[in-house]
């Protein structure tokens, strides 16, 4: 009999739902809302409803992806960024007790990390960064094969890295962080103000349209060569690329995999990332390094909890 996996990632505003075996193949995946994860007893009620609708899939293990801090170890979620609510809670240990069946949790990217070492662009690496740019910066790190936790399951946020003694306040409470530059909110900002889209005639007439720019119509006004764009991605790309030199340098990375919304920019971003990184990384390491965008798209989270799910079934520490 086949058995199979549950992969869940929760995100800001709905959750994305897989259902794989274990080769990973993806055999249903659908969106809700976040809504049916406002609390914890919310989300433990629906999984139930879920399981019970889904009956005809033999599930052995249930994998989560969760945004914020989480202890691996004890399937503890300490806090969520942006979901109110979910302040100490004991997931796995609550939902196993109401299923009777394994569960997994990690934080998103890393479980995003994970699918794109084993299934995406990370195949064949064993030194992996992979950084989401989105509302947030968010950071995985796969080291000698197995996803770097660090002392408190906390590694990975290179989004609050610090471009200078100062700067814009970070929500995290620290001043000049790459988050308080590249990320979303800040962006949008950014380029919806009349100083910046004003100096371009094709951006100008998108927000006249529009009302409103997004940072797919700067992605698109880049592809027809419009220079504002065109610098306006290169300036991403120098601060972003500030700190991936300096963690190039410091663990010596094989592979970094590009993902989130602002990734899907494409070579406007790729290419003046992968020139600032091979003149300013130390040439050793700058030779070393490849730079991709991530390959699974928005099914790395699902694919990559079902992934944790698994290995954590067979007792393999990833």
């Amino acid at each position: 009999m086949m058995k199979y996996i549950l992969g869940v990632d929760l995100g800001g505003t709905n959750v994305k739902i897989g259902i794989s075996d274990y080769s990973f193949k993806l055999y249903k995946f659908f969106t809700v809302s976040v809504q049916e994860f406002a609390t914890p007893c919310k989300g433990i009620f629906y999984i139930q409803k879920l399981l019970q609708e889904l009956g005809r899939y033999k599930f052995s293990v249930l994998g989560f992806g969760f945004p914020g801090l989480v202890n691996y170890k004890k399937g503890f979620i300490n806090y969520l960024v942006n979901i109110k609510g979910w302040e100490d809670v004991a997931w796995a240990k609550q939902l196993k007790r109401k299923l009777r069946m394994p569960v997994f949790l990690d934080n998103d990217v890393n479980v995003a990390a994970l699918a794109e070492y084993y299934l995406g662009r990370g195949k064949g690496s064993k030194n992996m960064l992979m950084i989401t740019l989105g509302t947030g910066v968010g950071g995985g790190l796969i080291l000698n094969g197995k996803i770097y936790r660090g002392s408190s399951f906390s590694a990975g946020e290179i989004g609050h890295f610090p471009l200078g003694l100062t700067g814009p306040k970070c929500n995290c409470g620290g001043i000049a962080c790459l988050e308080s530059y590249i990320g979303n909110k800040k962006l949008i900002s950014q380029i919806n103000s009349p100083s910046f889209y004003s100096r371009s005639k094709l951006l100008t007439e998108i927000h006249k349209k529009k009302g409103k720019l997004s940072l797919e119509d700067i992605t698109l006004a880049g592809r027809k060569a419009d220079s504002v764009a065109v610098q306006f991605w290169e300036e991403v790309a120098f601060k972003l690329g500030q700190i991936i030199v300096g963690v190039i340098n410091l663990l010596d990375l094989d592979r970094v995999i590009i993902g989130g919304g602002i990734g899907k920019s494409g070579k406007l971003l790729l290419q003046p990332l992968r020139k600032f990184v091979k003149n300013r990384a130390m040439k050793i390491q700058a030779e070393n390094v490849k730079i991709f965008n991530a390959g699974l798209g928005n099914k790395a989270g699902v694919q990559g909890a079902s992934i944790l799910a698994y290995f954590g079934l067979k007792n393999k520490q990833i």
